[in-house]
């Protein structure tokens, strides 16, 4: 899946591909599958549906978007990457929590799942 390293000793993916599917299985997932079909039917049906996919394509998209800009930009853990970016950007270097406490968050969110 994953490729020769590429510059600075980071691998690259095989293909543009690969990288795509692999984001749609982690970002779905199982669990997720299973789970959003009885939710539609406890929440409305085609209404929840068509809300649902709303905020995916308003808010969703976006913000993987801007992650995967950061990351290619960047090529840090996130922690680093927001320390980075608030001093370029003339701010203070504790926005480093930011990065931790998305770090936590992802912890948390897979230990649930």
């Amino acid at each position: 899946m994953v490729g020769p390293y590429g510059a600075a000793g980071h691998t690259n993916w095989s293909s543009r591909l690969t990288f795509i599917l692999a984001t749609i299985g982690f970002s779905i997932g199982l669990g997720g599958t299973w789970r959003f079909s009885s939710l539609a039917g406890e929440s409305g049906g085609g209404a929840f549906v068509a809300i649902y996919i709303a905020c995916v394509l308003l808010i969703g998209i976006q913000i993987v978007m801007a992650e995967l800009v950061v990351g290619r930009r960047v090529r840090m853990t996130p922690a680093i990457t927001m320390r980075m970016l608030a001093i370029e950007a003339g701010k203070s270097g504790r926005w480093q929590l930011a990065g931790l406490v998305a770090i936590l968050t992802a912890f948390l969110i897979v230990s649930y799942y």
